[in-house]
């Protein structure tokens, strides 16, 4: 039996399925799923930053919250709701650099490997040039 070749117009999930492991909004709000909050141990009321290495760029956690604290700092995570491992920061800082790099409004990023390091402890490898709300972007970095 001969196969049969059909017409497709339009794939309705696209060119990849693949979801964002954190995401990088205009507004400074940043989201953080559970795969990523487990592997840097992320608490309610620690601080991430980005890190810029040679070739390649690290989510760590700046300040681990101490107990019986009370302070404010940019790109503070707590839960994105009550009893959720997946979390929510707000930083425009890091938001204007990281959609400068990955290009859009929105940034869905996939996190690479965990390194752990003298200076950084635990750090994510973030794959910035691959923004999956913006193909356009990847094959100009490729």
């Amino acid at each position: 039996m001969a196969m049969e070749h059909l017409e497709i117009k339009k794939k309705l999930l696209g060119d990849s399925t693949r979801k964002p492991d954190i995401t990088f909004y205009q507004n400074g709000r940043i989201d953080i799923t559970s795969a990523v909050a487990d592997v840097l141990e992320l608490q309610p009321g620690d601080v991430i930053d980005i890190a810029e290495g040679k070739s390649d760029c690290h989510l760590y956690v700046r300040h681990r919250k101490v107990e019986g604290t009370i302070a404010r700092h940019e790109g503070q995570c707590y839960p994105s709701k009550p009893g959720s491992r997946n979390f929510r920061a707000y930083s425009k800082k890091l938001c204007d650099a990281v959609l400068t790099i990955s290009g859009g409004d929105t940034a869905r990023i996939m996190a690479g490997t965990c390194i752990e390091s003298d200076n950084l402890g635990k750090s994510i490898i973030l794959i910035l040039q691959h923004n999956l709300d913006n193909p356009t972007k990847q094959s100009e970095h490729e």
